[in-house]
């Protein structure tokens, strides 16, 4: 087997654990968190802890009822991150709270790619099309309109 070197886009992940800066933004607006990666940011081993403790907090934020994950910018997933993923879907279940994965930006169909392979992808609320521009509005709108597509769609709210 090759070894395989990939070039991200984003910051030098090396660099930015040297720094403790995290990988992720995030904000709540009408209890909606979303957490949102930088450009080109590639989920592997280096990220896992930082993402785990990220989705963590935002689903222990009282104020959340549901949560976004924007990996619009993301280029790559693995699957150390996938089971993060589970665990915190399993835990915003628990909580009667909706995880909406965004993976709408054009470097997601490695992310899309891996949800299909391991079949996952129904397990997850996934959004794979940008909604038209005159439909979409600020992020926080359109992010408000894909949680309750989610929900509707989960029978968790009427």
């Amino acid at each position: 087997m090759g070894i395989v070197v990939r070039q991200s886009e984003g910051k030098d992940m090396a660099e930015m654990a040297s720094r403790q800066e995290s990988c992720f933004s995030t904000t709540e607006q009408a209890g909606i968190v979303t957490i949102e990666t930088c450009a080109g940011l590639e989920l592997g081993l280096e990220t896992r802890l930082d993402f785990e403790r990220t989705l963590a907090e935002a689903a222990g934020n009282a104020a959340c009822q549901a949560m976004v994950l924007d990996l619009s910018q993301a280029a790559f997933m693995d699957c150390s991150n996938l089971q993060v993923l589970q665990r915190a879907q399993a835990d915003l279940r628990s909580q009667e709270k909706t995880l909406v994965l965004d993976v709408t930006g054009p470097q997601n169909g490695i992310i899309r790619r891996l949800l299909e392979v391991t079949e996952l992808m129904d397990q997850f609320f996934v959004v794979t099309d940008t909604p038209p521009v005159s439909e979409s509005g600020s992020a926080p709108r359109r992010h408000l309109r894909l949680i309750q597509g989610a929900t509707k769609d989960n029978g968790l709210t009427g």
